[in-house]
Order: C-alpha cells, then sequence, then structure tokens
C-alpha cells in the first residue's frame, strides 16, 4: 500500500482588513437587530411578528482547491429569519507547503 503524503508545513496567507471589514458588515446589523427585539421583549434569534430580521450572516472569504473557507455568524442554538451575506473575498490562501520533505507550490498558486 502507497503511503500517504504527508504535509510538515504549511504557510497560509490572510487579508485580515477585508475579512475584518466583511465581518463588521455582517455583525453589525445582526447585533442591532438583536439590541431592538430584546428591547421590545422578543426572541433575537426569531422573526418579530412575522418580520424577519437579520439573525445570522456568512462570508466565503476564499477558495482553496476544492475548498471553500467561511465565515459564519449565527446565534447559538439556531435561528429562523434573515441570513445576511457579504460579496465573496479572496482573503485566504496558501503560499507554500513542504510535502515529504519538498517545497512545492511557492507563490499564491495554492
Amino acid at each position: 500500500m502507497p503511503k500517504s503524503p504527508e504535509i510538515q508545513s504549511m504557510s497560509v496567507w490572510l487579508d485580515s482588513k477585508a475579512v475584518r471589514q466583511a465581518f463588521t458588515t455582517i455583525t453589525a446589523p445582526i447585533l442591532q437587530a438583536s439590541a431592538a427585539a430584546k428591547a421590545d421583549n422578543h426572541d433575537p434569534t426569531r422573526t418579530i411578528d412575522g418580520e424577519d430580521h437579520p439573525v445570522a450572516g456568512e462570508v466565503v472569504i476564499g477558495r482553496i482547491g476544492h475548498l471553500t473557507v467561511r465565515v459564519v455568524v449565527e446565534p447559538e442554538g439556531g435561528y429562523s429569519g434573515e441570513c445576511l451575506y457579504h460579496d465573496e473575498l479572496n482573503a485566504i490562501g496558501i503560499d507554500s507547503m513542504v510535502v515529504d520533505g519538498e517545497k512545492i507550490n511557492n507563490g499564491r498558486a495554492i
């Protein structure tokens, strides 16, 4: 049986400014709606009188091969209501890896 390749190290890049901006964009309206719901004695993770308010959000921050990397903001225990989405980012990737002692994919090729 052939031996599986072993990744000894991986160098990852991240555009943290873009990720922070996307997180703020989806989280601020959720927190605002949650505060308004609590002020009106409603469950902030549910619709209010049949009206949706943002309770969760998601942004794809990158794709690495067949993998999708997401930041998800949602209340613990689930939710029903509006989910916010942010435009997809290219904010994370792999610069290089050492596989079985050999450095591969230098640069943002992966």
